[in-house]
């Protein structure tokens, strides 16, 4: 049997997220709560084959402000030592 073109909402309610959950709801914090919420709406409504290039591209950000911030260190470092 296939894989689902789309995951199950279930599969994105892990304990960490359900914790969260439930903090938002009794210190209520609406913000946290609605996008705890967006986040597993978007999940399930993003196909899988979609997910791993949205995974791929944030590696790719990941890597590039890594890249930004490294170069500020070191203008920093020249800057000192002027």
């Amino acid at each position: 049997m296939p894989e689902p073109l789309y995951p199950d909402p279930r599969e994105f309610y892990s304990d960490a997220l359900t914790e969260r959950l439930n903090r938002s709801v009794s210190e209520r914090q609406r913000g946290e709560f609605a996008m705890l919420c967006s986040y597993v709406d978007t999940g399930s409504r993003t196909p899988r084959s979609g997910r791993q290039a949205l995974d791929q591209f944030e590696q790719v950000a990941l890597m590039s402000s890594g890249r930004l911030m490294l170069d500020r260190i070191e203008q920093s470092r020249i800057q000192l030592s002027a």
